[in-house]
């Protein structure tokens, strides 16, 4: 990269089973951000999993790849705000590909957002600090 700053999507960090998305279809909610669509689930696991959907609907393969770039880029930039024990399928619309990179990411960051604020939080949690209040 050209700013030295690595950025990484790690594999442990991917839904990859047919099985993995169906669960989070099946039991997850879904959220609309504009041109994008998320279901999301709460698995508890010490890691977070992302996945991507894009039916050829969407457009031919150049099309569908530059997607998953920008989608990948984007997720491994905004990784580190993203609890763990969340499994996500992100299926973007077509409008995802001419939105401006910073939309992109502020989306993404919104849904992350969206997720630790769902989170129960971890300095509460078992504290007899936070208990005794």
């Amino acid at each position: 990269m050209a700013s030295g700053v690595s950025v990484a999507f790690p594999a442990a960090a991917h839904l990859t089973r047919t099985a993995d998305y169906r669960r989070v279809y099946d039991q997850g909610t879904r959220r609309q951000y504009g041109w994008l669509m998320a279901f999301i689930l709460k698995t508890g696991s010490p890691v977070s999993r992302v996945g991507l959907t894009l039916p050829s609907r969407f457009g031919n393969a150049v099309k569908r790849n530059r997607m998953k770039r920008r989608l990948r880029h984007g997720i491994a930039a905004c990784m580190n705000d993203l609890p763990a024990g969340w499994d996500i399928v992100l299926h973007p619309r077509t409008a995802g590909l001419t939105l401006d990179f910073d939309e992109l990411i502020s989306t993404l960051r919104r849904l992350f957002s969206y997720c630790a604020k769902t989170a129960p939080s971890v300095s509460s949690v078992g504290c007899p600090a936070a208990d005794a209040k």
